[in-house]
């Protein structure tokens, strides 16, 4: 086990959605096939003390998660967030009885005492329905969850899933006005949408950033639409500008998670050597 990297670079579950049964239109099958506990291993191997956990790949060993959690939370300095809602949330509305489940996730965070979590209101597909009509279904939803999080003393941070511009959701969110509501701003998702990632870091309060997911991808001509093949490289050496996008938080002192996560890959990358980069890149830029 390599020494631990700081507490505030992590790793997401997601990055091995392959081992976990999922698969994108752009990808084959993985012969390899992991469990939670396979997935906290990698994290010990490469020296992390902070993941968040899709929620949606815990569902098929629910009787086992729990204490898989409880384990890896046991040794010093370690923090686990859920990511709820792949792969689209509330569907952008469309889906308000998926409120059921994030309640239960964010009653599961409660009772294993993890400090937030990660949710998503939709994706891609939802980017070209009107902003408002979303927005308006929404908002109950949002607020119900919000009103359990404080009761329970838990933040959530809504991702930026290539359903909207970040600078529009990140106005949504300001509307609730609360301490426990902010983002999870993903550096990708604000690339696809035509945005550019260093200049919102700029621009953007970032205490009301509560975790940044990094990964980088490739453009791609003929899918520039959020829906179209965005592929994550090897940590540095993609299109949406990384090492500016650290060298700003470094400038803005940022300290809460940054955590990595890896897409479908581009020809002939390995998700286990890309990942071991990718955590080991984000330590190296922010840390030193």
């Amino acid at each position: 086990m390599k020494d631990e990297v700081a507490t505030n670079v992590g790793i997401d579950s997601y990055t091995f959605h392959r081992f976990f049964g999922e698969i994108t239109k752009w990808e084959e099958p993985s012969q390899e096939q992991w469990k939670l506990k396979d997935f906290f291993d990698f994290a010990d191997q490469q020296g992390v003390s902070f993941v968040s956990l899709q929620t949606v790949y815990l569902k098929n060993e629910i009787d086992t998660f729990k204490a898989d959690i409880k384990n890896w939370l046991a040794k010093p300095n370690r923090t686990v967030v859920f990511t709820w809602g792949h792969p689209n949330g509330f569907d952008g509305g469309r889906k308000p009885e998926m409120l059921f489940d994030a309640l239960y996730f964010l009653q599961v965070s409660h009772e294993l005492g993890l400090p937030q979590m990660r949710i998503v209101l939709g994706n891609h597909w939802n980017f070209d329905m009107p902003v408002q009509e979303r927005l308006e279904t929404l908002r109950p939803l949002v607020k119900s969850m919000l009103v359990a999080a404080e009761n329970f003393g838990i933040k959530i941070s809504i991702e930026n899933h290539a359903d909207f511009l970040a600078v529009q959701l990140m106005e949504f969110i300001k509307e609730f006005n609360s301490p426990y509501l902010g983002m999870c701003l993903d550096l990708a998702n604000v690339f696809r949408v035509g945005e550019n990632p260093e200049q919102l870091l700029r621009d953007f309060n970032l205490d009301k950033v509560f975790m940044i997911q990094a990964k980088d991808v490739r453009k791609i001509e003929g899918h520039e639409h959020p829906t179209g093949w965005w592929p994550s490289q090897f940590f540095g050496s993609g299109d949406v500008g990384l090492m500016n996008c650290m060298k700003v938080l470094k400038e803005k002192n940022f300290s809460s998670p940054v955590v990595a996560e890896i897409s479908n890959l581009f020809t002939d990358l390995e998700v286990k050597e890309v990942a071991a980069q990718a955590v080991a890149y984000l330590a190296r830029e922010l840390n030193t």
